[in-house]
């Protein structure tokens, strides 16, 4: 294991900088030329590179924050709305406005569950963290693959082919699979809509 050199840049969990933006490929004495022309596929290009193992990790680190706080948010807005709309019915006798507040409290509630349901916080905040954890665990199994691989005497190439052949179905299924989860997300939240009566 002399001449074997694992230098994959480790996950930032604050965002890319510009140390871990760019893959850095393991070095073998063996097969040399093949790792070194993996650096011509997309998969192991920057974080700037659209398609790339980095620059998905690196969209769903800086989008979570977003969807985190707009799910967190909005929850509490309900929970403070409905606290406080028994109490604006209780001072009906003190407030001659009580009826409008009523109302405008109801329509604050029913917007925040609108856009809680329809840009669906809840299910993107998941998915994001879920797939971020995908991608980091198929990074991890591919190097475990790699170091393996070369230290296979017989086969070493065709296993280092094997290994890269999988992470590349690996990321591509983690991204399918959110992207398919947000809209199934969204499908199901418009059906609710669809089926729930208005108030009169």
């Amino acid at each position: 294991m002399a001449g074997l050199a694992l230098l994959l840049s480790a996950p930032s969990p604050a965002g890319a900088s510009q140390q871990d933006c760019s893959f850095h490929l393991p070095s073998f004495e063996q097969h040399k030329e093949y790792v070194t022309r993996l650096q011509n596929l997309t998969l192991f290009a920057d974080c700037n590179t659209e398609g790339s193992y980095l620059y998905y990790r690196q969209w769903y680190t800086d989008q979570m924050p977003s969807r985190r706080w707009g799910s967190r948010g909005l929850a509490l807005l309900v929970i403070v709305l409905g606290a406080i709309l028994p109490l604006v019915v209780h001072i009906q006798k003190v407030n001659a406005n009580y009826k409008l507040w009523v109302s405008l409290i109801g329509a604050l509630i029913v917007i925040a569950q609108g856009l809680s349901q329809t840009f669906a916080y809840d299910a993107a905040w998941r998915n994001f963290m879920i797939a971020r954890m995908k991608l980091e665990m198929a990074q991890d199994l591919w190097q475990h693959e790699m170091i393996k691989a070369s230290l296979d005497e017989i086969d070493s190439l065709a296993r280092m082919e094997g290994a890269t052949d999988a992470f590349a179905k690996q990321v591509a299924e983690v991204v399918l699979e959110e992207t398919s989860g947000f809209f199934t997300e969204l499908q199901r939240a418009s059906s609710v809509r669809s089926t729930q009566k208005p108030a009169l």
